[in-house]
């Protein structure tokens, strides 16, 4: 059946429109995540210029970092949508408890970063309450009923200890560290990288996003008639994307189509994963400066035969198609 997947160019950010023909001809259109609030109109645009219908039949909500959850806050107001599948922390933890240990530690980045996303996620479901959408929470092995779309991670277990972490001080200095560290400049390493292979693996492995938030991502597979997997990551990093591989070996192995994780970055990929996932082909959501993305990411996964495209390399939205004819202004992506 035709389908194709958007992924827009809204710089370290993500906004995926997935467009589907059923076997009766029925057109389905699906959002995974929206961007930053400033790109809610670009994905209703694409929708509104691209799409026979002209609203959303399922919105997915990976995490609500803003460069994920803020384009819904347009869409919500301004577009249909039918379906909403988003996580609520306060269903597996008292949010006023995290936001207790998140005044007490008196962080600066890491506070304002967790604290915004609390808000982000408790605004946007009382939205959706008031509109009647009906909404789902994304746990392992939710599936559409018209949609070739399943939930592989996370399971509520694993949610729920991640959620807890928003409470324990150490693990906020640490993330807090970590997004300090990822503000500098890593051009001289990258141009290290570009010339010694060989440290591939150790640059990959040395360094893992522990994220709590970003782990909680939601991670998807969309697997139409025609046997292909394509797999959507989000920001989700190695602990969490091995929970999914252990919990679906053969499902994950040799991948046809991965959004890379978190624009990237170097911490959310290791070799062991990438050795599995061999994709045939790649999307990476990146600006294209500094780190989004990493090239040690992009040369491993070139390195497994891997077709790298990224909006950033693009300088536009890329697509892949299947059963879609090209559409008018639109050219080959360049790969790296």
């Amino acid at each position: 059946m035709p389908y194709e997947i958007e992924m827009l160019n809204v710089g370290n950010a993500d906004a995926i429109i997935l467009r589907y023909i059923n076997p009766n001809g029925t057109e389905y259109v699906v959002v995974i995540d929206a961007g930053n609030k400033k790109d809610g109109i670009k994905v209703a645009e694409q929708i509104n210029a691209f799409t026979t219908q002209k609203y959303i039949d399922l919105a997915i909500c990976s995490h609500p970092d803003s460069d994920h959850i803020g384009g819904f806050f347009y869409l919500i107001e301004n577009m249909q949508i039918d379906e909403f599948w988003i996580h609520d922390p306060a269903n597996h933890v008292d949010l006023s408890e995290i936001r207790k240990s998140i005044s007490e530690a008196r962080l600066t980045k890491s506070m304002s970063k967790i604290t915004e996303s609390i808000d982000n996620n408790i605004n946007l479901l009382e939205i959706i309450r008031k509109k009647g959408i009906t909404h789902k929470e994304p746990f392992t092995g939710l599936k559409h009923e018209h949609i070739p779309l399943t939930i592989l991670g996370p399971s509520i277990p694993f949610y729920e200890s991640l959620i807890k972490n928003f409470r324990d001080v150490k693990q906020l200095f640490e993330e807090e560290r970590i997004l300090e560290y990822d503000d500098k400049d890593e051009y001289g390493l990258l141009c290290q990288i570009l010339n010694e292979d060989e440290s591939l693996s150790d640059v990959l492995d040395e360094d893992d996003d522990k994220s709590s938030e970003n782990n909680s991502s939601t991670i998807i597979a969309f697997h139409p008639d025609n046997g292909k997997k394509y797999l959507f990551t989000a920001d989700t990093g190695p602990m969490a994307l091995q929970n999914v591989v252990d919990s679906y070996p053969e499902w994950t192995k040799e991948l046809d189509w991965l959004d890379v994780p978190h624009h990237g970055s170097k911490k959310n990929l290791n070799s062991s994963l990438i050795k599995h996932f061999s994709p045939k082909v790649a999307f990476i959501s990146g600006k294209g400066k500094r780190k989004y993305p990493n090239m040690a990411v992009v040369n491993a996964l070139k390195k497994v035969g891997t077709l790298v495209y990224s909006t950033a390399k693009s300088e536009g939205s890329i697509i892949h198609k299947d059963g879609f004819a090209l559409r008018p202004g639109y050219g080959p992506a360049e790969n790296y």
